[in-house]
C-alpha cells in the first residue's frame, strides 16, 4: 500500500475528515495489548472487566442521555464489547487453542493464504499476494480492528481505541490530517442499526501484521491521473479489471472479510477498488472542484457497489459466521 494512501472505499461512503478522529475528553480506550503478553484465556477476563469499567467511567462522566442519542453507557459500552470481541479473535493463539471449535480452527487455518511483499503498482510499497491459488469467493483474509467509533448523524462522534499506542497513533493522524484506514460498517447489521449514526472501524498499520488479519494491506490496480471525465473513466476501467477482491461485512458485527472475486493464482497480487471519492479526496481536497459525475461514471460505480452487495448479503460460509456469533454472544 502507498505510504501516503489508504484503502476508504470512498466509492461506497462519504469520505471521512480529521475531525472524525478527534476523540472526545469521554473516550474510552481499553488496556495496553493484553494480548501480546497475556495467554488467550486471560485476555478474556482482563479485557472484558477493564472494558467494562471503562464504558461506565465514561458514560458517567458524559453525564449520562445526550439528546437524540443513545445514551453514553449504551454508545461506550457497544463499541468496547465490539472491539473486545474482534480482538480476542485476533490474537495468535485463538485459531490453535483446543476449545476453538473445529469449525472455526480451520477457517482461520485457510487464512494463512497471503503475504505481504513489494507491489508491482510502482511507488505504492508493500502489496498483497497469493500464497497459494485461491478460488473464487474464498475468503482471502479479515479486516483488522483496532478502534472503533460512531459519527453522529446529529453531530459530534464516540470513539474507541484499543491501547495507548493506537490512542497515539489516530491522534496524530487526526491533527496530521493524514489518511486513513477507516471504513464505515454501513447499517446493515442490527447491531450498527440501533445507533442514530455510522459506525466506522479503523486500524493502526504500525501494528505487526497478523495472519488472518491483513485486508488493509491491499493495494488500488490504478490511480485518478486527471480530475475530468476521461481521467476518471481510464482509472474506473483499469480498477475494475485489476480488482480480485472486495471488502465487505461478514459474520458478527463489527467483521469485514475480503472476499475473492475471481480465481487468484498463487504469486498473484491481490487488488481491490478504493473507489471515486478516495483518489479525488486524496488528490483534488476542494471538492467544489470534483469532476461531474456523468452517466457513463455512475455507470461504473454501479458495477463496483453491486459486487460490495453482493458479497455483503450473499450470506457465504455460514457455518463458520455462525460459530464465529456463538462466540461474540458467550
Amino acid at each position: 500500500m502507498p505510504t501516503q494512501l489508504a484503502p476508504l472505499f470512498s466509492l461506497l461512503f462519504t469520505p471521512l475528515t480529521a475531525c472524525a478522529f478527534v476523540w472526545p475528553h469521554a473516550g474510552v480506550f481499553l488496556p495496553p495489548s493484553s494480548h501480546q503478553t497475556s495467554t488467550w484465556s486471560n485476555l478474556a477476563s482482563s479485557l472484558s472487566t477493564t472494558a467494562a469499567a471503562a464504558a461506565a467511567a465514561a458514560a458517567e462522566e458524559a453525564d449520562g442521555f445526550v439528546e437524540g442519542r443513545r445514551s453514553a453507557k449504551d454508545v461506550q459500552g457497544a463499541l468496547s464489547n465490539a472491539l473486545w470481541n474482534v480482538n480476542y479473535l485476533m490474537d495468535p493463539e485463538f485459531g490453535s487453542t483446543p476449545s476453538t471449535p473445529e469449525t472455526l480452527r480451520s477457517f482461520f487455518e485457510s487464512l494463512a493464504s497471503v503475504i505481504t511483499k513489494e507491489s508491482t503498482i510502482q511507488g505504492a510499497g508493500q502489496g498483497l499476494f497469493a500464497a497459494r491459488d485461491i478460488n473464487a469467493g474464498s475468503i482471502v483474509t479479515l479486516y483488522p480492528v483496532h478502534t472503533m467509533g460512531i459519527n453522529f448523524f446529529s453531530g459530534g462522534s464516540e470513539w474507541v481505541a484499543l491501547d495507548d499506542d493506537d490512542q497515539d497513533y489516530f491522534m496524530a493522524a487526526s491533527e496530521h490530517d493524514a489518511p486513513n484506514y477507516s471504513l464505515f460498517l454501513l447499517g446493515n447489521r442490527p447491531e450498527e442499526a440501533e445507533f442514530d449514526g455510522a459506525m466506522i472501524v479503523d486500524c493502526n498499520p504500525n501494528r505487526p501484521d497478523r495472519t488472518g488479519w491483513m485486508a488493509h494491506r491491499m493495494n488500488d490496480g490504478a490511480q485518478i491521473l486527471s480530475n475530468d471525465e476521461s481521467g476518471v473513466l481510464e482509472y474506473m476501467d483499469q480498477s475494475l479489471k485489476k480488482q480480485n477482491a472486495v471488502i465487505a461485512p461478514w459474520g458478527p458485527s463489527p467483521l469485514l472479510a475480503a472476499f475473492a472475486t475471481k480465481d487468484i493464482e498463487e504469486g498473484e497480487e491481490i487488488f481491490t477498488s478504493y473507489g471515486l471519492s478516495y483518489w479525488l479526496d486524496t488528490y483534488f481536497p476542494n471538492k467544489d472542484e470534483w469532476v461531474e459525475k456523468t452517466d457513463r461514471i455512475k455507470k461504473h460505480e454501479r458495477l463496483l457497489f453491486e459486487q460490495y452487495l453482493y458479497y455483503s448479503h450473499a450470506g457465504l460460509f455460514p457455518k463458520e459466521s455462525n460459530a464465529l456469533q456463538t462466540i461474540f454472544d458467550e
